[in-house]
């Protein structure tokens, strides 16, 4: 009787995680939240002024570009801890981009809130309340991250982009190289369990001095999730289409398999979730030449 009663209690418990599981999963589907702003209405163009060689300043939301020169790398791994869809290993060429040196921060975020009157629903307000200003916006779905970006007069890095941008031109395994060394990222076994500051783990910076791009919260990009060669002119870059689309990076809970710089992963347009976050991007800041810079100027 006794053992009867151990296993009615186990199962009744087993049914409330269960409830409470699927209270605070990720809403995907209706359950999100729908864009006040259509996200391929691009706004004002970007305004950005040069702060330091190769770094820009965004005067509509602050976000300090880095720049990533044009010409070849090698996207994508097949070695053992590689998933399959980041195989084959190909070259692809890029022209020059700008991308985000941080995450978009709560407090950005806010700021776009406020000024367009979006309604991005209310869990990136809890979160930004329990991780503060500094910390990337999460509960973003790919819609809101581009509604943010067109604001701002810029664009989600394509996943080509992405993975440039973090590994550079020498096919590195991590950011800052090809050894695994968990004090230059958050996730799993020292995040304890939270998003941290997108100024963090500065000893964690990609080649071109981008930071967090292993670790915290996975990051939106703009591609549809397709098998490789990577091709930008067969539709994954068509931000109108409903496909899934792809994030780069890992986050606060994965393994360190995942924060691999070819490690990619499809995802609902729709899905706000506490690990999913973005940066932004532009194709070409200046087009005459490079920029004047006010070398008295402090950089960030």
């Amino acid at each position: 009787m006794v053992i009867r009663w151990r296993v009615v209690l186990t199962c009744l418990a087993a049914v409330l995680l269960a409830i409470q599981l699927w209270k605070s999963w990720p809403p995907r589907g209706e359950g999100a939240s729908h864009p006040s702003l259509p996200p391929s209405a691009p706004g004002a163009p970007a305004t950005l002024e040069p702060i330091a060689p190769d770094l820009v300043r965004n005067s509509k939301d602050g976000s300090i570009l880095v720049r990533v020169p044009a010409g070849p790398f090698r996207m994508g791994s097949e070695e053992p801890e590689a998933f399959e869809d980041e195989s084959p290993v190909h070259e692809v060429d890029l022209e020059e981009f700008w991308i985000g040196k941080h995450a978009v921060t709560n407090r950005q975020f806010e700021r776009f809130v406020l000024e367009t009157g979006y309604d991005g629903g209310p869990a990136w307000k809890e979160s930004a309340a329990q991780w503060g200003p500094d910390s990337p916006v999460v509960h973003v779905s790919w819609r809101d991250a581009l509604s943010y970006c067109r604001w701002a007069g810029l664009t989600l890095p394509t996943e080509a982009q992405w993975e440039k941008a973090a590994r550079g031109t020498d096919g590195r395994k991590y950011p800052w190289g090809d050894r695994w060394e968990a004090d230059r990222a958050w996730f799993f076994e020292n995040s304890e369990g939270r998003i941290h500051p997108v100024d963090s783990r500065p000893q964690g910076a990609s080649p071109y001095g981008c930071l967090n791009m292993a670790g915290n919260v996975w990051e939106w990009t703009l591609s549809v999730y397709r098998p490789y060669p990577y091709e930008p002119s067969d539709g994954r870059e068509d931000p109108e289409s409903s496909e899934p689309r792809t994030s780069r990076g890992g986050a606060w809970y994965t393994y360190s398999r995942s924060l691999r710089c070819s490690r990619r992963c499809p995802e609902i347009l729709t899905i706000q979730s506490n690990s999913f976050g973005f940066r932004v991007a532009t194709a070409a800041a200046f087009s005459d030449g490079r920029p004047e810079v006010d070398v008295d100027q402090e950089v960030p």
